[in-house]
């Protein structure tokens, strides 16, 4: 690490202000405008982001408790009390110079009391153990009330409050290998940057230590498994171990604490998952479902036929349709504007946020979440609290349809009108952002390979004919269209980093240990990928899973992982296979899917995906023309074999939560 890499680590965490102190540039008088004890906190994020507050202990508060409510007077004390500004901040490469008179740049992007918006303000920085000290190259204007020029000097312990939060941990040894840590922050610069594949950057430990490696953040031992055996080891055999869920603080503050993704392995799991299995854990329990994957792969198909530049769109719908009416009996728009389609995908890509990785500061430092929204650096919380209102939505609004329907007489048969008398459990967070994902990754590939789309459609043609479209029995004589599933599961997974388990007690493994509480992340993408497991595994070859390929068995079937692991596999896999599995079929019996022209050339398709938790094809263009006029004619008789129904919608609107 450079020195100035260093001298910057040094700066990131939370300080909290000892001495606030000024001296005038006329006069060189020394004063303490914020008092002899003032209250103030400075933060240095590793992303680049500073936020400092300094505060005269006692000020009133505004009469009406918010900033903008205050009177005239109670803003003149503030101004006369009060200092925040926030904004990036640098460390200069000043290689001449010893740590301890180093420098940092501060550009200030939001500021009150000083108006400091837009400027940029260099400090000299001296660290004596756990105090850092500031102070201004040049003078600044601190208050506009005061009009006083000063030279600032800021004197800052470096008592973090993750050391609070840290005081009763202690150093576990053996664990398996993995970056130097540093002191307090451990490997939290190793974490990967904003934008990063996490899938690629923790493929690389594989490479470095092994398939199985480890990290510590503030503390938290982060368990990183690159390989198959590991995981089926220590998530499928002893999952008994390793099936519970990390503590999440942003779960909490955004209303999603209660749903299966983020629920400890405990009794209410246990209930829940009871409940669901019953439900649809296995083919059979799902037939009951098969006529709406009929009516919904069938619409699908005729939404794409009207408007194929709106896939994506299209593929929400589908998805979205199937998961309200299974769990809620709703009956969403046909065409137009769905306010609970649209609630739900937006509640949807909360949780895709919540549930990052390493995302959240506050998942490692617990003691953030008393800081207000309104504090400098804290913006997180307002989008805390945005999700949690959707959230709250997403399961208030539709439980409330459902009680009234049911009151009234009205209602569909729906899982949660055969539970109206027990708790709602949120059916959808996976299912439906699977379904999107792996379809919008199913058109991008097919446009990629027409030799694998040609393939497809012989197979259709040959088994199902050409009078009539594939349906939900067709598909187990469909051998090529079931490996294009798989491969399409395999080539890229919708959950590359799938979801963190964490551990109920201690573990040994060949030697390693594993503390409680370890939080353990699967590297999905880099198991389906594993040379050990797929030849040439980046390139697309349904052929490999397929089975009697060349006599010989078929490759590992990407079923035994991507969708989880043990005692926290997903509940709705069976119903998420059969709708992708009818949907590619049909999909394939009726359109060409190719490469987009503009200006008389094709437009080219990049394979690139979308980072995060659920990842997703990079926008892409297609052209998807239906394959001949008996295609045509097949996807438009929909209207007669589903009639389209009156949705839901308004009675949603005229609901009284």
């Amino acid at each position: 690490m450079s020195p100035r890499s260093l001298f910057r680590s040094k700066l990131i965490g939370t300080w909290v202000l000892l001495e606030y102190r000024t001296e005038s540039l006329k006069s060189k008088q020394v004063e303490w405008p914020f008092g002899s004890s003032p209250k103030g906190i400075l933060i240095y994020s590793p992303e680049g982001y500073m936020s400092a507050q300094v505060m005269r202990p006692g000020t009133p508060k505004h009469e009406g408790q918010e900033f903008l409510s205050g009177t005239d007077e109670e803003l003149a004390v503030a101004m006369r009390h009060y200092l925040a500004y926030s904004g990036r901040f640098t460390v200069p490469d000043m290689a001449s110079t010893e740590n301890s008179t180093r420098r940092v740049i501060h550009e200030v992007e939001m500021s009150s009391y000083p108006n400091w918006i837009g400027t940029t303000q260099e400090r000299v920085v001296h660290i004596k153990g756990d105090i850092l000290e500031l102070s201004t190259v040049h003078p600044l204007v601190i208050s506009v009330a005061m009009l006083v020029l000063v030279n600032l000097f800021l004197c800052l312990t470096g008592f973090y409050l993750l050391q609070w939060a840290l005081k009763e941990r202690k150093i576990v040894k053996g664990l398996p290998p993995g970056p130097r840590p540093k002191p307090i922050i451990g490997n939290l610069l190793d974490l990967p940057p904003p934008g990063a594949l996490d899938w690629l950057h923790w493929l690389k430990h594989k490479e470095l230590y092994g398939p199985i490696s480890s990290v510590t953040i503030f503390g938290q031992t982060i368990i990183i498994i690159n390989g198959h055996r590991v995981a089926n080891e220590l998530m499928e055999k002893r999952s008994g171990v390793h099936s519970s869920r990390p503590h999440v603080p942003i779960a909490e503050l955004a209303g999603w604490q209660y749903t299966l993704g983020f629920i400890p392995y405990d009794s209410r799991l246990r209930a829940y998952r009871r409940a669901l299995h019953q439900e649809m854990g296995n083919a059979t329990s799902i037939s009951k479902y098969h006529n709406i994957l009929d009516m919904e792969t069938h619409r699908l198909l005729f939404r794409i036929l009207k408007t194929p530049d709106c896939l994506m769109q299209h593929l929400r719908k589908e998805a979205g349709s199937i998961i309200l009416r299974i769990t809620y009996g709703y009956i969403t728009e046909p065409e137009a504007y769905d306010p609970l389609i649209d609630l739900v995908d937006k509640a949807m890509e909360d949780f895709a946020q919540v549930i990052l990785p390493g995302g959240w500061l506050v998942n490692f430092i617990p003691m953030l979440k008393y800081l207000p929204s309104w504090f400098p650096g804290c913006d997180w919380q307002r989008r805390a609290k945005a999700f949690k209102q959707r959230a709250k939505a997403m399961t208030d609004i539709p439980y409330a349809f459902v009680k009234q329907q049911h009151e009234q007489q009205k209602h569909i048969p729906s899982y949660v009108s055969r539970l109206l008398e027990q708790n709602n459990i949120k059916l959808g967070s996976e299912e439906e952002l699977v379904s999107v994902s792996v379809f919008a990754c199913f058109f991008q590939v097919m446009a990629l390979h027409l030799n694998v789309q040609k393939k497809a459609q012989e197979e259709i043609d040959r088994v199902v004919g050409a009078s009539r479209l594939p349906d939900l029995s067709d598909c187990k004589n469909l051998p090529y269209i079931n490996a294009v599933v798989k491969e399409v599961l395999r080539w890229h997974p919708v959950a590359p980093m799938g979801v963190a388990h964490a551990s109920s007690k201690e573990d040994i493994y060949h030697g390693y240990v594993i503390p409680k509480g370890a939080i353990l992340v699967p590297n999905i993408w880099a198991m389906a990928h594993d040379p050990d497991f797929y030849h040439n595994a980046m390139d697309f070859e349904p052929e490999r899973l397929k089975s009697g390929r060349n006599e010989q068995n078929p490759e590992y079937d990407p079923h035994q992982f991507i969708f989880g692991f043990g005692r926290r596999t997903c509940p709705g896999q069976h119903l998420v296979s059969a709708n992708l599995s009818l949907g590619v079929a049909r999909v394939l019996a009726v359109f060409n899917i190719t490469n987009a022209v503009r200006d008389g050339k094709k437009v080219p398709i990049s394979p690139e995906f979308s980072p995060g938790v659920i990842s997703r094809p990079a926008p892409f263009e297609l052209s998807i023309q239906v394959r001949n006029a008996e295609c045509k004619r097949l996807i438009e008789a929909v209207g007669m074999k589903f009639p389209w129904e009156e949705s839901h919608a308004e009675a949603l609107a005229q609901l009284r939560i």
